[in-house]
């Protein structure tokens, strides 16, 4: 239900934040500020999606909802710009393909075991690069679906075996496995801080330079019709 209710208002916030964007002017652009404005308070709430307060069953669901739902309105408030940041940087199709594109390759394979000091509920591992792919080994035949990490309790003096391929040059140091009641919350917050500076060096480092005509008029119906046209 909480994903229905955040999910359904995203899809409403999203034009609305289009809609605002379209008509924001600053000495800094239409878009460059938004990503600054919301870039602190994205990365706190981020942080508290990840932080369970000892609140009891019924806090805990308020708590869920208040950080989550805020959380969407402010992505959307950050993303929603970010997005449309490429279209006034340049009027280069290629250039703005370019400017959303990445590419990884890797080929190797691994065997890796792992072993419990003591029990954990919900362990989870993975590579620190995050692009190799796990499964469960089995001696015989390996039937299950490999995945980019793989969460799983674990009892005090067993081992756990996995299929690790797709990255090369993996050591043991390569690998993370991490308690993830506790790993989880901390990843975040640090991922939060990175969050927040990265996006003011985007904004700090970038620069709009595509203008809307002088005779461009702001019609909020004709942007409606605009939309429903558009296939």
């Amino acid at each position: 239900m909480l994903f229905l209710i955040a999910r359904s208002s995203d899809g409403v916030s999203d034009v609305l934040m289009g809609i605002v964007g379209d008509r924001t002017n600053t000495k800094h652009g239409k878009f460059r500020p938004w990503i600054l404005w919301s870039a602190v308070p994205l990365a706190a709430t981020l942080s508290l999606l990840f932080t369970t307060p000892d609140l009891g069953t019924t806090g805990k669901i308020i708590y869920a909802y208040s950080t989550y739902i805020i959380f969407t309105l402010l992505y959307t408030a950050n993303n929603i710009p970010y997005g449309a940041l490429m279209a006034v940087m340049t009027g280069d199709d290629k250039e703005r393909t370019s400017l959303g594109s990445y590419r990884m390759v890797g080929a190797d394979s691994y065997t890796v075991t792992v072993i419990a000091s003591s029990d954990v509920a919900n362990a989870n591992i993975k590579t620190d690069n995050g692009i190799a792919t796990f499964a469960w080994y089995n001696s015989v035949e390996n039937t299950d679906e490999a995945t980019k990490s793989i969460s799983f309790s674990m009892v005090e003096g067993e081992e756990y075996t996995f299929l690790v391929e797709g990255e090369t040059g993996i050591t043991v140091d390569s690998i993370s496995l991490i308690n993830q009641k506790q790993g989880y919350s901390y990843s975040i917050y640090i991922l939060s801080i990175f969050l927040a500076l990265l996006m003011m060096i985007t904004f700090y480092t970038t620069k709009e330079r595509i203008i809307p005509p002088k005779e461009q008029q702001s019609n909020l119906k004709q942007d409606f019709y605009d939309l429903i046209r558009n296939k």
